[in-house]
């Protein structure tokens, strides 16, 4: 992934890091999962097999409203 910082010192001292970065990231991670449809078959436990994408299990319905809180676009 490559990500453009055009304001890079500025951008580095809002960077979180440590505890809080971790905090942040298991909020975002339980927020995420919240909104999955967990009618997903078989699961790795059950013997199922890895599929990418994880927007295939999000909410269809809702996808463009996740999509700007996550993806910080408008």
């Amino acid at each position: 992934m490559k990500v453009k910082a055009p304001k890079i010192s500025s951008n580095l001292k809002n960077l979180l890091s440590g505890a809080l970065a971790r905090q942040w990231m298991e909020g975002v991670r339980e927020s995420l999962l919240s909104r999955m449809n967990y009618n997903l078959g078989v699961v790795s436990q059950d013997g199922g097999v890895l599929v990418d994408g994880i927007a295939r299990n999000l909410d269809r319905e809702r996808w463009d409203e996740i999509a700007r809180e996550y993806f910080l676009i408008s």
